[in-house]
């Protein structure tokens, strides 16, 4: 038994991802250095809420039922109570397409239930089709850890102006640590006696930490360790990483029907 280690979690996201879409002829334009925003935010009088004008009546919105975020969010220009921000205009007239689309995020974390995009957010691809369309892929991560099947894809038009955003993501974690009680060679052993094989086979095995939200259930901080053991056979066991409890193995076949989490 081999078991795989893969650094490009976001890669392995895109490639089973929780929501997909089709370019044509796209070029990809690097992505834009992170940035701390200064869009100023103004809390509504009602609830400390984070956006600073409402949303386009128009919008429509979709929200996941068991964790209120947003999965689908559609207007002509869902960013227009933004633009006489001149920090967002700014990114607007130099094209910063991942500034941007964290800028958007950032300003209705609230709507979002987020609490600070701008950080838990890394622009994992930029990418401009023939139309003039821009697709900017945003990976969730929680104080720098990975969220397992996270992200939120931000479309932007011809004008720079966010017209779509679609995704799937987990709110903000609260009183979730990201510092394990397991050491990788524990959440190894896990895994090899769950699968019912000695951990002799697989010595230089290693894990990657993400946080896991199974359905239903709150974010934990887990050991994802990926299995290979032929060419069509091959699981992900993800190890909770401060208790060792199996919280889901799933075959990677499998888990290209079924790869939302959460």
């Amino acid at each position: 038994m081999v078991l795989c280690h893969s650094r490009a979690l976001p890669v392995l996201v895109l490639n089973v991802g929780v929501l997909a879409f089709s370019v044509t002829a796209c070029s990809i334009v690097q992505a834009q250095p992170q940035r701390p925003l200064t869009i100023p935010v103004k809390p509504s009088s009602s609830q400390q809420s984070a956006t600073v004008q409402p949303l386009p009546a128009r919008a429509e919105i979709r929200r996941d039922p068991r964790r209120g975020t947003i999965t689908f969010l559609k207007a002509p220009n869902l960013s227009e109570h933004l633009e006489h921000d001149p920090d967002f205009s700014q990114l607007q007239a130099s094209k910063q397409f991942g500034g941007l689309a964290r800028a958007f995020i950032h300003a209705y974390r609230a709507d979002f239930r987020l609490t600070q995009p701008a950080n838990e957010f890394r622009v994992h691809s930029v990418k401009t089709d023939n139309l003039g369309l821009t697709h900017v892929r945003l990976q969730q991560t929680f104080h720098d850890v990975p969220v397992w099947a996270a992200e939120l894809v931000v479309h932007l038009n011809a004008d720079t102006q966010v017209y779509l955003v679609q995704g799937r993501y987990i709110p903000t974690p609260h009183n979730l640590s990201t510092d394990p009680e397991l050491t990788k060679q524990t959440a190894l052993q896990r895994a090899a006696d769950h699968l019912g094989r000695p951990l002799t086979e697989c010595l230089t095995c290693q894990a990657d930490l993400v946080i896991f939200a199974a359905k239903g259930k709150d974010p934990r901080l887990t050991y994802r360790v990926l299995v290979s053991l032929s060419v069509a056979e091959g699981w992900e066991v993800m190890v909770d990483a401060q208790t060792g409890e199996v919280l889901q193995k799933l075959s990677i076949l499998q888990r290209k029907h079924h790869p939302e989490g959460h």
